[in-house]
Order: C-alpha cells, then structure tokens, then sequence
C-alpha cells in the first residue's frame, strides 16, 4: 500500500493541529469524525493525509453509524483502506455500540418502554439480522439477566416461547420483556410477531410470569406492544 507523501504526512502538520496531540491537549470529545478516523487509520495514501482519507470514508458513508452496516463492496473503491484498516474501524464501532448498551447497565428497575429501548437501540438498530433478546426481571422489575434467544435473519428472528420459559425458569424470573429489531427500520409487528407475543403471554400466564412488554427496535424509533395496546 503506498504510503503519504511527505508534504501531506500529518507529522509535517504544526503540533497543534494532530490529532493524536489534539487529543492528549483538549480530550477525545475536541476532535472531528474525521481526526478520530485518521487515528485509527494511522496513514493515508499517496497524496492525502489520513485526515483528507477520514473525509473521504465520512463522504463514501455518510456519517459513523454509516460505516457500521454498509455493504463491504463500497469500501472497495477507497483507496489507502484495506483489509486490516476497516477491521480496526469497525471494531472500534462496535466497542462504542457496547459501551453506550452498558451505560445503560444491567442493573436497576425497568420503569418505561423508553428505558428498554435506551438501552437496546444502540446494538440493535444497525444490524442486517434480527435479533431477538429476553430480559429477565425480579418481582420489582430489577434486570436480573439478559439473554440472547435467537439470531435470525434479514426477515424474520423465530424464537421459541419454550427456549423463553426454560429461561425465565433458570432465573427464577417474575417478569420478562422481549426486544427484538427490524433491520428494515420500520418497528410495525408483523403477523407473526402478534402471533408470537400472544403465545408467550399465554405461557406466561401459565407459568405464573408476567409478560411485561414486547419492543421491536427500528431506525432510531421502537414499538412497545404494551402502548400499542397489543399486550
């Protein structure tokens, strides 16, 4: 891969203007999309810096949330950005995706549908598949665990309401709340999102668990079940 030229190479920059000593000056939250790219890039290609080449990922997807559910074929026309580079920054996407569902610990009382979808929307509303997770609750709505019941597909996520119960059993949960997300955005349940979430109200009911709510997490919006007058 070539390397910057010397007149573009942010080590000719005056020191004020790096972005790694811009960083250790006045904190991370001072730079630009653009300089926290160019430190994870290290080097740009022949006649651009690594900033000019932050510009251009920033340009080809739009935004950081852009680059973390693009299509991998469209890194391919930037140059200076191999392999090894778009692993270090979708990496770096996915410990902050992680560290934003863990602000939100699993700790605490549930007290709204804004609560549920807080914490579960930074993970859940850029992935390509559905994801369907149960929360696990004491008799006060405290998190006791959540758990990942099934990874689906671009459509569908099938969960079974057995895998659900042998769950809620483990723990000794009086409660659940099941999220899951639409990939396409769009957080109207489906048919058999309806159909699933009056089976598990059922076993529920049997098992002496409640049913909390049901959240569908889509493009920086959600549907509750319970205040879509569903559940």
């Amino acid at each position: 891969m070539a390397k910057e030229e010397s007149g573009n190479s942010i080590k000719h920059w005056p020191e004020d203007m790096r972005p790694r000593e811009k960083l250790y000056r006045s904190g991370a939250h001072t730079l630009s999309d653009a300089e926290l790219l160019a430190l994870l890039l290290r080097n740009g290609h022949r006649g651009s810096s690594a900033v000019d080449l932050g510009r251009q990922i920033l340009q080809e997807f739009g935004s950081l949330r852009g680059l973390t559910h693009a299509d991998a074929s469209r890194w391919d026309g930037i140059k200076g950005v191999g392999k090894a580079k778009r692993a270090q920054i979708l990496a770096a996407m996915e410990i902050g995706k992680r560290f934003m569902s863990q602000q939100r610990d699993v700790k605490g009382s549930l007290r709204s549908p804004e609560d549920i979808a807080e914490m579960f929307m930074p993970r859940l509303r850029d992935l390509k598949v559905e994801l369907f997770k149960a929360i696990m609750l004491d008799g006060r709505n405290n998190i006791i665990e959540v758990r990942d019941i099934v990874n689906g597909t671009p459509a569908q996520a099938v969960p079974h309401v057995r895998t659900i119960m042998a769950e809620a059993i483990r723990y000794f949960a009086a409660g659940i709340v099941c999220v899951h997300n639409h990939p396409s955005g769009n957080t109207t349940p489906s048919r058999d999102d309806k159909i699933f979430t009056q089976a598990l109200r059922d076993a529920c009911g049997t098992m002496d668990v409640k049913l909390i709510d049901h959240i569908i997490i889509g493009d920086n919006s959600f549907f509750s079940f319970v205040e879509g007058g569903l559940l």
